[in-house]
Order: structure tokens, then C-alpha cells, then sequence
């Protein structure tokens, strides 16, 4: 089992579908990278970084 099936399983159990659908979408691994980021933190958290990624989320690395 890859580490990135791992990660969606994990968030799948979070009830973060739309994090994985997101990930299946783009899948590169910046974005991979933040919605793990923002899978594992609190709403507060959540914001923040969404305002620290955004102008980069439809940027390639």
C-alpha cells in the first residue's frame, strides 16, 4: 500500500471526502501536501491555511 492510499484512507475515516476528491483532481503533490495539512487540523487552522495557499492551489510547483 502506497503512503498516499494510506492518506486517503485516513482521511476517508475523517469524513474528508472533499479532501480527496480535491486530491484525485489535481493530484500533484503541493496540493496532495495541504489537504493532508488541512485534514489533520481544526477549523481555525483550516482557514488559515487555505488563505496562505490560495493563490497558488491551480499553479503548478
Amino acid at each position: 500500500m502506497t503512503t498516499t492510499s494510506v492518506y486517503i484512507i485516513y482521511c476517508l475515516k475523517r469524513k474528508k471526502e472533499e479532501d480527496v476528491y480535491a486530491l484525485e483532481r489535481h493530484n500533484k503533490s503541493w496540493f496532495f501536501n495541504r489537504k493532508i495539512m488541512s485534514c489533520n487540523s481544526t477549523k481555525k487552522q483550516k482557514k488559515k491555511i487555505n488563505k496562505q495557499n490560495k493563490d497558488k492551489r491551480f499553479r503548478a510547483p
